[in-house]
């Protein structure tokens, strides 16, 4: 059964300045401004990404957005008014700019989109600025005047308006932080431009009102939730006080003046004044994603007795790794309000596209559709094919609890590029997925792959014989295919799976160990598995390139240096491109760059250690110890007990010898971000040596493979490493190769 009403509005949102392109206005003039530009040039910032230029490109391309608004599926789609194009000039009105925003409208009203316009969205005309903007009374009779033309020339098209968008955050943010034009820190003005905007807005809609009683007229409010972390009496009275001045202020004093309230929604604050630390799931721009506080404003908004649309929500998630659990949940949220005798007609998501996010300039990707900028091409996320099934049903789907699982989204998203960027497949390729249910994290992971993977073969080891198991394998073709989810390994009779399914050149993705992971290690894990070609290839080859040719290395930890007076064998590289490699695949999550000195005994110096793998190969974290080399053989005097035990355990059959010398190139881990399994920590984001005559690649006289024993992988306390005299890593991150580490949320 629909959770919403069959009369309910499904939409998206935009904002003119944000999506049209080569507008002329106060905020195009400010981007452009030598003190903006030295503002963020002092600040390591690109001034040119925070210039919106022909942004979306909307203002051409609007049969581009129509496209996308019908793949979505919705019926209403909300829009603004650019009014500097409207009345570049004061009383100068340009009939054409007039009549293609009336054409627009048309546009969607035929496709059966029901058009929801805003009719000024912040920025003012040249002339509007240099006569105070919203600080004087001029400006309101100008923005009524406006509102007059427009509303007369659309509303054949047009039933609902929004005369002000966000009114607090423009007056907030442009006259009391400082941080938009005109960049003023004053208290009395940020009053002053309130309360003008309360009067244009009561004045907007009389005059609407007038050209036609029917149309129904309101406001965009932003509104945030405010709770109170402890129940202490200091903290909910700031709770309380918090929510008057942000949430009801304003709109008790237009409370006679609007048909409906728009809600736009993105914040919630705890006050606590003990500061306690607070786990929370963020956007790309550290917004916390807080679903149940789209609820309690809602709530908030009953004692109107208004109805309401969500005029705005949304998130900045580049990767879509949080989009569709977060529209899911805020929207299980908003049902509950509506049951609870919260009068909502509408949901509006922002937004429909990336675009030029204010101050912030185009890093935040708030869109359903991905746009690139070079090119203004529209590419749908996979979270639209979620929203458009939302709209089909009426309300949040019913799957089960997995899919809800913002860590199964992220993974999915993350897997996807795996598959499309480093295993390179595709349709009609067929795939299988082996899995196991012993452990939480393979169940992740395979609801992940089942929404990475639709339609393919999905099959439980635990519960299908080696048979089965080896007959679907039997089907399929060399290119195809092959996941492997696993608790720990698994075997089918005699032979490991992988080698034999390389062996059968089929592609293959194997996770192996997730037991191992403790439940706080997930997202660590699921951060590892992101993928981004351009950083682990180019980073990668050129470490390759240095390694190949160098003579000596040095490893600097706090208080000791260790010296590699040797030349390297063959570097090997595990980044993600198999295109001059035999097999397609591996153990996943990746990023390595490993060698060892082709003479052992030329090393020599001290070690600072901070994590090694237990004899049980889970990984172990202490305060940083000692070890020392000399003549590639290691000793470690003052190391931790458990260490030196699986010292001896080695020198039962051998020395200690030194041998893969690895860097990791994964940023989700390191130092403080550890999981379990040395296999995957191996790629973190630093150095590892692997000790003892063992080694799987890497033949040395002397030291034959089957008498080899035990070995362990330790981890460097890395401060930095120098390769013949060029320094490649410090402070944290590789230095000289190419830009900086990968972002992650």
């Amino acid at each position: 059964m629909s959770q919403f009403p069959k009369s309910f509005y499904w939409g998206c949102s935009t904002s003119a300045h944000q999506i049209e392109g080569n507008t002329m206005n106060d905020w195009s003039e400010w981007e452009q401004s030598m003190d903006r530009r030295t503002q963020l040039q002092n600040t390591g910032k690109d001034p040119n990404e925070f210039i919106s230029g022909a942004a979306c490109d909307s203002w051409n391309l609007f049969k581009e957005d129509l496209r996308c608004l019908k793949e979505l599926g919705v019926n209403s789609y909300r829009f603004s008014i650019e009014w500097s194009r409207v009345e570049p000039a004061r009383g100068s009105f340009d009939q054409n700019v007039i009549d293609r925003y009336v054409q627009f409208a048309k546009r969607l009203t035929e496709e059966g989109i029901e058009p929801f316009v805003t009719l000024w969205h912040w920025p003012v005309p040249l002339w509007v600025r240099d006569q105070g903007r919203f600080e004087s009374t001029k400006t309101i009779d100008d923005f009524v005047t406006f509102v007059e033309v427009m509303v007369e020339a659309m509303r054949p098209y047009v039933r609902t308006w929004i005369t002000i968008n966000e009114p607090l955050v423009y007056a907030s943010n442009s006259y009391l932080t400082g941080q938009w034009p005109p960049q003023k820190k004053h208290l009395r003005s940020t009053i002053r431009v309130a309360r003008h905007l309360i009067e244009a807005h009561r004045r907007a809609y009389e005059a609407i009102k007038q050209i036609d009683s029917t149309l129904q007229v309101g406001l965009s409010k932003h509104n945030i939730h405010f709770s109170a972390k402890q129940p202490w009496g200091i903290n909910q009275l700031i709770a309380r006080t918090s929510t008057y001045v942000w949430n009801e202020w304003f709109l008790n004093r237009v409370r006679h003046h609007q048909d409906f309230i728009g809600l736009n929604y993105y914040f919630h604050n705890s006050v606590d004044l003990k500061l306690g630390k607070q786990k929370k799931i963020v956007s790309d721009i550290g917004w916390e994603l807080y679903p149940e506080g789209l609820y309690r404003v809602l709530k908030g908004l009953k004692r109107y007795g208004k109805p309401v649309y969500i005029t705005e929500h949304g998130l900045a998630d580049k990767d879509d790794r949080h989009r569709a659990w977060y529209l899911q949940e805020s929207l299980r949220y908003a049902a509950r309000a509506l049951n609870e005798g919260v009068d909502l007609r509408g949901y509006f998501h922002w937004s429909l596209l990336d675009n030029f996010e204010w101050a912030d300039g185009f890093f935040p990707r708030f869109g359903l559709f991905e746009v690139d900028f070079k090119t203004c091409k529209r590419k749908a996320r996979p979270s639209v094919d979620v929203y458009r099934r939302i709209i089909e049903q009426g309300g949040p789907l019913k799957e089960d609890e997995h899919h809800m699982n913002p860590l199964v989204s992220t993974a999915s998203t993350n897997l996807t590029n795996i598959l499309t960027h480093a295993i390179e497949f595709s349709a009609p390729s067929k795939a299988l997925v082996i899995f196991d249910d012993e452990a939480p994290l393979t169940e992740i992971l395979t609801e992940a792959y089942r929404q990475a993977l639709k339609g393919q073969d999905f099959v439980n080891i635990k519960e299908t014989g080696a048979e089965n198991i080896l007959e679907r394998i039997n089907q399929l073709s060399p290119g195809d295919l092959v996941v492997l989810v696993q608790s720990m390994n698994f075997r089918l009779n005699e032979f490991r799976v992988r080698i034999e399914l390389f062996n059968r050149e089929l592609k293959t993705v194997e996770h192996v160990h997730l037991a191992r992971m403790h439940e706080d290690q997930f997202p660590r894990y699921i951060d590892a598995l992101a993928y981004d070609p351009n950083y682990y290839r180019l980073r990668g080859r050129a470490l390759k390139e240095k390694i190949d040719r160098c003579n000596k290395i040095i490893v600097e930890c706090p208080g000791t240096t260790l010296v590699y007076d040797s030349p390297f064998e063959e570097t090997r590289l595990n980044i993600g491109d198999y295109s001059e490699m035999k097999n397609t695949g591996g153990t996943f999550p990746i990023g390595e760059v490993f060698s060892e000195p082709k003479d052992l005994d030329k090393v020599n110096g001290e070690l600072k250690i901070f994590a090694f793998a237990g004899k049980d190969h889970i990984m172990r974290e202490y305060e940083p110890f000692t070890v020392v080399i000399n003549g590639g053989i290691l000793s470690a005097p003052e190391a931790p007990e458990e260490f030196q035990e699986i010292l001896h355990m080695i020198e039962e059959r051998s020395p200690v010898h030194v041998r893969e010398f690895g860097l990791g190139l994964n940023p989700a881990m390191g130092k403080g971000k550890l999981i379990n399994d040395v296999t995957g920590f191996e790629r973190m984001l630093g150095l590892h040596l692997s000790l003892g005559s063992k080694h799987s690649i890497y033949k040395k006289p002397g030291l034959p493979r089957k008498s080899a024993g035990f070995h362990v992988d330790v981890f460097a306390d890395l401060e930095r490493i120098v390769i013949d005299d060029e320094v490649v890593f410090e402070n944290g991150d590789y230095t000289g190769l190419i830009p900086n580490a990968m972002r992650l949320a």
